[in-house]
């Protein structure tokens, strides 16, 4: 059997030591393990298969990680520290800006100079385009900025994983007069939830409006300053959007759906469902983790009969990594396949001692809560700097209350939209 898991490890580990493995040396190394082997085999009339799979893997994984980081690689790379004109289309859900009154916009390029490019830049402006607004703006075109200190952001690394490598400020940011439509499931779904923070903003002000738009689209970056402290200090941020929550209503929705087909057929339109969801959230890398794998194992299931959980974990880090390797430096994306392997080895013994809860759902939420908060405390410290043993507690009123929202918000959303008041729901 292809031990997945082990092959995803060492391609993990050549994306985690990209920064220190020039490509050149790389590929020697391979090369120079390739000759040893063959040498070796011709005396002992074997060769060793696995070491070369693993070490190829961990070359590869330099190799894919260098590709992607790699600024020269895109397209505007030739016009920075220029000042130039560019046409694109406002691709994200604009920001608002922590230090002024300015909004951050992440710009499909398509235009630069009157040039075909294509590439995005974030851009930084006191204009307000909308989501899905076609631009055009005047300004220079900038390296991201490296972190200022060891704990802190990682700017740079965190735009990167979204494709963005490069940005600009213009404070004259005009419609343009062509239209650039996007009907990728990307767009549609950044579409989706651009009508769904709209129409929070109509009806919600302040931190109840961060919460809402948190725990719906994802968009943790509009809590108060206070707020933010508070929920950064007691480790709570991250329970207001739970990927798997959503995941696990959009599973059964799917079932519902597609119960009229054969097992066969369901499984198939399944996969591709998935797929389809991962590429629209290809932002959530806890989301798209989460679409993987479910779809990997589907898929097993379907194909083999049975499935062997760790390599499950292994072919959902390779499918990633290969897609995108800087995946792999994401805090959620690494808590989430942390997150996973626990489950798979506690989630029956913790699941057991809860047999005085009653309501399987309930139950089942409790037990990976516990899991998830008790066994990622040390990781957490790690990414964030610090434990907060509140979260043990709170995750267990939060993740309920989270549900709660999740289960009422297409009647509130429906009801806010079409009569513009949702009695008892808001």
């Amino acid at each position: 059997m292809v031990e997945y898991i082990k092959i995803a490890v060492f391609f993990s580990i050549g994306v985690y030591i990209y920064e220190r493995i020039d490509i050149a040396f790389a590929l020697i190394f391979l090369l120079s393990l390739i000759m040893v082997l063959t040498v070796v085999s011709v005396f002992k009339h074997k060769f060793n298969t696995k070491i070369l799979v693993m070490m190829t893997a961990l070359v590869m994984g330099t190799v894919l990680c260098n590709a992607q980081v790699s600024e020269n690689a895109h397209d505007l790379y030739k016009y920075e520290g220029r000042y130039v004109t560019v046409v694109g289309r406002v691709c994200e859900i604009p920001q608002d800006s922590e230090e002024d009154e300015n909004v951050r916009y992440v710009i499909d390029v398509r235009k630069v100079n009157n040039e075909k490019v294509r590439d995005k830049i974030l851009l930084t402006s006191d204009n307000k385009p909308e989501y899905g607004d076609t631009v055009t703006f005047g300004g220079f075109i900038d390296e991201l900025p490296e972190k200022l200190n060891r704990n802190g952001f990682d700017y740079k690394k965190y735009y990167k994983k979204l494709g963005i490598f490069f940005k600009s400020y213009s404070s004259e940011v005009k419609l343009s007069d062509e239209v650039i439509k996007d009907y990728s499931p990307y767009a549609i779904n950044n579409s989706f939830k651009n009508s769904i923070s709209k129409l929070i903003d109509k009806h919600y002000k302040g931190d109840y409006n961060a919460i809402m738009k948190a725990v719906l689209i994802g968009d943790k970056k509009e809590f108060s300053d206070d707020f933010d402290k508070i929920l950064t200090k007691t480790g709570t941020k991250r329970y207001f959007y739970s990927s798997y929550l959503h995941i696990m209503l959009l599973m059964s929705l799917i079932t519902l759906v597609l119960g009229i087909f054969k097992k066969r057929t369901r499984d198939i339109l399944t996969v591709f469902l998935l797929i389809i969801y991962a590429f629209a959230n290809a932002n959530n890398t806890v989301s798209v983790r989460l679409a993987v794998m479910i779809a990997v194992i589907i898929f097993t299931e379907s194909k083999f009969g049975r499935k062997y959980y760790p390599d499950i974990v292994g072919i959902t880090l390779l499918a990633v990594g290969a897609a995108n390797p800087i995946m792999l430096f994401d805090a959620g994306f690494v808590m989430s396949v942390l997150s996973a392997i626990m489950i798979y080895y506690f989630y029956d013994c913790v699941h057991g001692k809860l047999k005085f809860i009653h309501i399987k759902y309930i139950r089942r939420l409790f037990a990976i809560g516990i899991i998830c908060t008790i066994g990622l405390l040390p990781v957490s410290a790690y990414f964030f700097g610090a434990v907060s043993i509140y979260s043990i507690v709170l995750s267990i009123i939060m993740l309920p209350c989270v549900t709660v929202i999740i289960v009422l918000a297409p009647i509130l959303l429906v009801m806010l939209a079409v009569f513009n008041t949702a009695p008892l729901f808001k």
